[in-house]
């Protein structure tokens, strides 16, 4: 598939709040199919970023993309669920492409290198048959690979709410499950949130009817050590959570009251609550940002898009919005002090039944050049179980005026996680752009299933400043 990334000179809208950002690039992205949306943004080690979302195909099914872009936003590869119609929620916080998806009937936590490739998945229930369903809307990964899942349960017949938290280890061995039960009658039991403590033990952030939760947890044996109520009220519809790295969590807070953003410690005790939005403005994500604040994303009232930014005492920096346009932000990252990429959706206002992928980024000045390098396939996507040779064209651009020496590797990453290098040298790039053929044999031995050709500029294949990456599919016999 091909994506086509346009780069578009944007002229903020927002009311004259002190220190809204200077004018900033705003970069759309088309998929194929015109329902997109991006619902979830990570950094990669190389200054590039993950992008997780789901369009919505011509025969009504979900299916689920990954885009891979580069520093300055340029697509390097995508991936799909390929068995499955899934609709993506989240990307892991890692970075590493764990991710979460819905299919209707069941919820898939699929564990991916940082290629896209599949090294495991677990398949759960969305429902118990007793009027229930499930969510799982994010997922944490601890250093080590060891995943928590926190599913939310809901009944629809007996009111009951509760949470299943579950381990699972690096491997995707199913380690432990921790039930929490709300209280009984029709109450909300949401948000969660995690934090990983030291001496092996983890901290989970929990609403249960209009009571907050910080209870912590063995890592190892699923355990509850304690738990703390918070003193800080939970009258609000929907709330989003981010973690503090020195303690304590920030929130935003929308539906019934005015939106509001509220800090807690690590003993749950509120430091502040704020309110910075009218009552039709809704939250989809929330980040804690290294000054110490934090910035939440959403929309007000007709889709307009909305973002506002809070400093560490809880006072508006500034807020971001767009007249005219049909647009909900959801998550964010900071990708330096003081500046953000947010993902989101835009909705045409003539033909709402038209969304296409949107990122928006928020700074005091444009990006500046880095090298780019992009792995597209040129053969067939798929091989016959006897194999065959495979084409990618090894592309990119060097945007300095002087040539730029780099380490290139180019490797083949099989189904089973293995990898066979193909190229390891420096190589030294001309100002300008660049582009080869490179055809590669895949023997009838090789194992089937999906594989990839990566590329890469940097001192170690393993950890690239820039990466390429094309994905092709060996059937089996």
């Amino acid at each position: 598939m091909r994506a086509y990334v346009i780069a578009l000179l944007l002229l903020l809208s927002s009311g004259p709040v002190p220190g809204q950002p200077t004018p900033s690039w705003t970069y759309l992205v088309d998929l194929p199919s015109n329902l997109d949306h991006w619902t979830s943004i990570v950094s990669t080690t190389d200054g590039g970023f993950l992008l997780g979302g789901y369009s919505w195909t011509n025969d009504l099914v979900y299916r689920d993309h990954i885009w891979k872009l580069d520093a300055d936003f340029q697509p390097q590869w995508q991936r799909q669920q390929l068995s499955t119609a899934c609709k993506l929620n989240t990307l892991s916080t890692d970075g590493a492409a764990v991710w979460s998806c819905s299919d209707g009937d069941s919820l898939r936590l699929v564990r991916r290198d940082r290629y896209g490739n599949p090294l495991w998945q677990q398949i759960r229930s969305s429902s118990s048959g007793d009027g229930d369903h499930a969510d799982l809307t994010h997922v944490f990964v601890r250093e080590d690979g060891v995943c928590i899942a926190p599913y939310v349960y809901r009944s629809f017949f007996s009111g009951q709410n509760w949470i299943e938290l579950t381990r699972f280890d690096a491997d995707g061995t199913l380690a432990w499950v921790l039930r929490l039960d709300g209280p009984d009658g029709i109450v909300r039991m949401d948000i969660p949130a995690v934090r990983f403590l030291p001496e092996d033990q983890i901290e989970l952030l929990f609403r249960s009817g209009s009571q907050l939760y910080l209870t912590t947890i063995d890592a190892a044996s699923g355990e509850v050590l304690s738990s703390l109520l918070s003193d800080h009220p939970m009258n609000s519809l929907e709330v989003y959570a981010a973690a503090r790295p020195a303690g304590g969590y920030v929130l935003a807070e929308a539906g019934n009251d005015p939106t509001r953003m509220t800090q807690i410690d690590v003993q749950g005790v509120e430091i502040w609550s704020h309110m910075v939005g009218e009552g039709g403005n809704w939250f989809r994500g929330v980040i804690a940002t290294a000054d110490g604040g934090a910035l939440a994303t959403g929309s007000e009232e007709h889709f307009k898009p909305w973002a506002v930014k809070l400093a560490a005492d809880g006072a508006v920096e500034w807020t971001f919005t767009r007249d005219g346009s049909f647009i909900e932000l959801y998550e964010s990252i900071e990708t330096s002090p003081g500046h953000y990429v947010l993902a989101g959706t835009l909705i045409d206002q003539w033909d709402i039944a038209d969304y296409r992928g949107y990122i928006v980024v928020l700074g005091e000045e444009q990006p500046g050049p880095n090298l780019t390098l992009n792995v597209t396939a040129v053969s067939e996507y798929t091989l016959p179980p006897s194999g065959g040779p495979v084409t990618v064209r090894v592309s990119g651009g060097n945007p300095f005026d002087t040539p730029q020496t780099v380490q290139a590797a180019l490797r083949a990453y099989l189904p089973n996680g293995s990898h066979v290098p193909l190229v390891n040298r420096a190589l030294t790039l001309q100002p300008g752009a660049f582009s080869r053929l490179l055809t590669v044999p895949v023997p009838m031995a090789a194992p089937p299933g999906p594989f990839s050709i990566v590329g890469s500029f940097g001192p170690n294949p393993d950890d690239p400043e820039q990466l390429g990456a094309a994905i092709f599919w060996k059937l089996e016999p």
